[in-house]
Formats: structure tokens, sequence, C-alpha cells
């Protein structure tokens, strides 16, 4: 594997990127390559950045895991559409 090394990095990227590293249990260094990865599009980070968008939207909205049983309200379209970040896509659209 190749490494580098950013100089000058933005106080508010390097910030962000603490962040985003303590929310997921990763270090910085790991956020920072994944960011990397899907900057460079490479197949298989796409995939484990959409799991983990999911993953984290899951939280955000308060959907606990649950194992084989299904709730209702997961049958409602809004509802999908606000997990999947669907509704954020149209508006940024609108603007």
């Amino acid at each position: 594997m190749s490494a580098i090394t950013i100089r000058k990095l933005p106080d508010h990227v390097h910030d962000a990127l603490r962040r985003r590293a303590k929310e997921e249990g990763k270090s910085v260094e790991a956020v920072a390559r994944d960011a990397l990865e899907k900057y460079a599009g490479t197949p298989s980070s796409t995939m484990e950045t959409l799991l983990e968008t999911l993953d984290r939207r899951r939280r955000e909205l308060g959907v606990e895991a649950i194992g084989d049983r299904w709730q209702e309200e997961f049958d409602d379209p809004a509802f999908s559409r606000e997990v999947l970040g669907l509704d954020k896509d149209d508006e940024k659209d609108d603007v």
C-alpha cells in the first residue's frame, strides 16, 4: 500500500474528520482513507459507504435493529424515502 502526507489541511476539515471518526468509532486516518477511496470511486468502498450511510441514517432516525420482526411503519413510502435520504436530494434540486 502507498502512503501520502497532506500538508496545510484546513482546521475545519480536520475537525469534521475528527467528528466523523468519533461518530463511527474509527481513527481520523481511517475516515480520511474512506473519503479518499470514495472520491477515487473504488467500487468496494462505494458499497461500504452506502451501507455506512444507511446505518448512520437508521441511527439518526432512532430505528433499532429488530431481528426478524417487521414493523408496519416500515411499509410507509415516506419513511423509506427519509431513511434513504431521497428527500434531501429533492431539496437540493429545488434550490
